[in-house]
């Protein structure tokens, strides 16, 4: 495999470059991550709660459109793969179902958490090694990185793409007959 280098951090004003990637929103933070694997030379364990609770969209907010794709295809493919087991394998086993939807909530929510900051650490460096690649020196290059943050205005969508989804799911909820009825016999069955 290539091996992709990168601007070390002080070519890049001490963090100008990773500012202007980054945006408005959140900078402060991960500035200060993003310095830190600098001078470790490596990324370090960190923890993201956007990345976490909400990694689709976070990663749709961030622009890592292909990586929300592969995340979407995996997460839809761990919760067939949990919902095969759950309604062939594990059938009369309700201890065994409650096991297997909280390994997939498990998995759904603490590896985004986990990996979050190491994902978006690593589409930031190969933005900024876009942007200098196309750009005469630094100055330019975070003046192009600052045409292409997110800001606020991206923020709002996504938070109202958030709503539409979950009212959407609400409603199809409410509408399915015997969901709700279905989900407290699994809850009082399982007792």
């Amino acid at each position: 495999t290539a091996t992709v280098t990168y601007p070390p951090l002080a070519g890049s004003r001490n963090g100008y470059g990773y500012q202007a990637a980054i945006g408005p929103i959140n900078t402060p933070r991960y500035l200060q991550l993003f310095t830190r694997f600098e001078a470790a030379d490596r990324v370090v364990p960190s923890w993201n709660w956007a990345g976490s609770l909400c990694t689709l969209g976070w990663m749709l907010f961030r622009r890592m459109g292909l990586a929300a794709l592969v995340y979407f295809g995996v997460a839809a493919a761990l919760l067939l793969a949990a919902g095969v087991l759950v309604a062939l394998v594990f059938r009369d086993a309700p201890e065994l179902q409650w096991g297997v939807g909280l390994a997939t909530a498990l998995l759904l929510f603490l590896v985004p958490g986990i990996l979050a900051d190491t994902w978006l650490y690593t589409h930031t460096r190969k933005r900024m090694a876009r942007a200098l690649a196309d750009s005469a020196n630094w100055t330019e290059a975070a003046a192009l990185l600052g045409r292409q943050a997110v800001g606020w205005p991206r923020a709002g969508w996504v938070a109202l793409g958030h709503v539409a989804l979950l009212a959407g799911a609400t409603a199809v909820w409410l509408a399915v007959p015997g969901m709700q009825g279905s989900l407290a016999t699994g809850i009082s069955g399982s007792r």
